[in-house]
């Protein structure tokens, strides 16, 4: 499932939180979502209850302080699916390599 673009609403946003608390701020704020979005995956990952939802909103506070800096350092959202996709084609390439040499390299 392919994800939207980002709308101009949401541009406009990640625009003007960028002119108010500036770029350092804003990078400090993306390290500390994926840091906190980490955490609760570790916790998850060691047997400890996380809500779903709890996952979710860190996922989502995690992909808007993304899209705000790839905004911010110029970023082409198209650019990034291109090579997301060539990056997922690698995957695949890699996934069915595998699936040879499980079969004994048939």
């Amino acid at each position: 499932m392919s994800k939207p673009p980002i709308s101009d609403r949401d541009k406009s946003l990640y625009k003007q939180a960028l002119n108010k608390w500036g770029y350092e701020f804003q990078l400090v704020m993306l390290a500390e979502e994926f840091s906190e979005l980490f955490s609760l995956l570790s916790k998850k990952l060691r047997g400890r209850k996380v809500g779903h939802l709890e996952l979710v909103d860190e996922f989502a506070d995690t992909q808007i302080m993304l899209e705000q800096m790839m905004q911010a350092f110029g970023v082409d959202e198209k650019t990034v699916r291109s090579y997301r996709a060539m990056k997922l084609g690698r995957l695949e390439e890699l996934l069915l390599d595998k699936e040879v040499q499980k079969q004994g390299g048939k």
